[in-house]
Parts: C-alpha cells; sequence; structure tokens
C-alpha cells in the first residue's frame, strides 16, 4: 500500500505513513523491510517522522529511532481481533495521538 502524506496549511507536510497488513516476526517485531522502505521515503521527501499501521498484531505503539539519522518511525498495531466498535477506538486514538505529534 503507498504512503501517505500529512498535509498542514502551515506549510509542507511533517509526518508520513503507511498502511499494510503483517504478522509479527517470531521474535515479536516487524520486518525490517517496511523501516527500510520508510527511511527512504523519509529521506527523499525530507519528512522527520514516518508512521507505520499494522493491521495485524496487539500491544502498544512504540517508536524506533534510526541510527545516525533525524528520522523516527511510529510502529502502531490495529487489534483487528477486536469488535468493531473497539476498532473505531483504536483509529480514533491513532488520529488523536498522530495529529498530537503534528504540534
Amino acid at each position: 500500500m503507498p504512503a501517505r502524506r500529512f498535509h498542514t496549511s502551515d506549510g509542507p507536510s511533517t509526518e508520513l505513513e503507511r498502511l499494510g497488513v503483517r504478522e509479527l516476526h517470531h521474535l515479536g517485531r516487524y520486518a525490517n523491510a517496511d523501516h527500510y522502505q520508510m527511511l527512504a521515503y523519509c529521506t527523499a521527501l525530507q519528512v522527520p517522522r514516518a508512521w507505520l499501521v499494522y493491521a495485524a498484531g496487539s500491544g502498544q505503539s512504540q517508536v524506533r529511532r534510526i541510527k545516525n539519522t533525524k528520522v523516527e518511525i511510529v510502529e502502531y498495531p490495529l487489534d483487528l481481533a477486536q469488535p468493531p466498535r473497539l476498532i473505531l477506538d483504536q483509529i480514533g486514538k491513532l488520529v488523536e495521538v498522530s495529529v498530537a505529534s503534528l504540534a
């Protein structure tokens, strides 16, 4: 799925997000390829933060700071095993957190 940029009325976008369905690696991590791809997007677009929204998994979001760069990648899992109302609540929280990080 393609990446999308956040646009603000104040100027150029400051964040990037990408949605995807991924399974957790047996070590409890997502695939490194996703991080490399987001790093490439952030570098090319000069965006300091990217959001990887995973439609598989559970747990808390996690920020990964990429060594020797100013890029942060936020892993944000959505637990699709939940009832629809709780999935919508998760998406609402994602919106709140991502918009708040633009400030």
